[in-house]
């Protein structure tokens, strides 16, 4: 064993273990997922969210109770030395064999991982402070007629309390964030430049992400992207339970507003602002990605539309 292994709480072997265990266990329920996603949206995104984190637990407890299907050789385990020469001599003191200096194939990835991993998630912790930042000049929204909306959305959603509802000059649009203590925060532009029943539409989409706690998912998925970062679907899934979760609140926007038209309207304004503004937050918000734009407008009106997934895939599944 050499210093660099001695550091390390855990053996090398028995991570690389585990990673092919998460490799193995994320991938069958991602490839799942996909088989899914024509015949039941709520049933792909469950499986989506534990393909992420779920099997982080299958393969651990796969790793604790030594029944995984693939195991490197310990890096701690003694290889015996070869016999050369004649016995030592009675009484003779043995020689120690040296401490090997080198680094095996298991503890440079680790350290590789480890490497890799602090560096995401340093940036993952700065996104969220840029966010704090930035938000910090936000002040609290006192327009009765907001607030009586938000009031009534919140209701309607069984939040139990009213979000906390603020304007910020910095953000390009609507952002949804808070656990404890939900928030959720609008440019003054919102009621400037959309008609109520529009405003309306799009205040219950960010009530929407409270209720399905999306900013928690969102700082989950996240998160562990930067420490699962290995795995090569890992993109792809954490784009689709985006794509998922703006679809759902999509639709309980247009429930709760009686049709689907408004809230399709304050997405093509909001989008026009997001195009000079950044959409770079870590939090759940009306995201009016150009690419899905089109999509999410026909579903409101009704349109069939297909599921949003890489060109490639699609072409597979078909």
């Amino acid at each position: 064993m050499n210093a660099v292994t001695a550091l390390l709480p855990f053996d090398p072997s028995t991570l690389l273990t585990w990673v092919v265990s998460y490799l193995v266990h994320s991938t069958l329920l991602m490839a799942l997922a996909l088989l899914v996603a024509r015949y039941d949206v709520r049933l792909e995104e469950s499986l989506w969210r534990l393909a992420l984190l779920g099997t982080v637990g299958t393969a651990t407890l796969q790793s604790l109770t030594g029944a995984a299907l693939w195991r490197l050789p310990s890096s701690g385990a003694a290889s015996p030395l070869p016999q050369t020469g004649s016995p030592p001599a009675p009484g003779a003191t043995p020689i120690a064999a040296p401490a090997s200096a080198a680094l095996s194939a298991a503890e440079l990835l680790v350290i590789l991982w480890l490497a890799i991993a602090t560096v995401l998630t340093v940036r993952w912790i700065g996104a969220r402070l840029r966010l704090h930042r930035e938000l910090a000049s936000r002040v609290a929204c006192d327009d009765p007629v907001l607030l009586a909306e938000i009031d009534q959305l919140a209701d309607a959603a069984g939040l139990g309390a009213r979000p906390r509802l603020t304007v910020s000059e910095v953000v390009p649009g609507p952002i949804a964030f808070g656990w404890r203590e939900p928030e959720i925060c609008l440019p003054p532009r919102l009621d400037e430049r959309l008609a109520p029943a529009e405003r309306r539409a799009v205040m219950a989409h960010e009530i929407a992400h409270l209720r399905r706690r999306d900013s928690v998912w969102l700082g989950l998925v996240q998160l562990a992207g930067s420490l699962l970062f290995f795995q090569p679907l890992f993109g792809i899934a954490r784009r689709r339970l985006a794509q998922l979760a703006e679809l759902a609140c999509d639709r309980w926007s247009a429930a709760v507003s009686g049709s689907g038209l408004p809230l399709a309207r304050g997405l093509t304004e909001v989008a026009r602002w997001r195009l000079a503004g950044t959409d770079g937050y870590p939090v759940p918000g009306l995201a009016v990605r150009r690419s899905g734009l089109a999509r999410r407008v026909d579903a409101l009106l009704g349109k069939p539309t297909a599921p949003s997934l890489p060109r490639w895939l699609r072409h597979t599944l078909t």
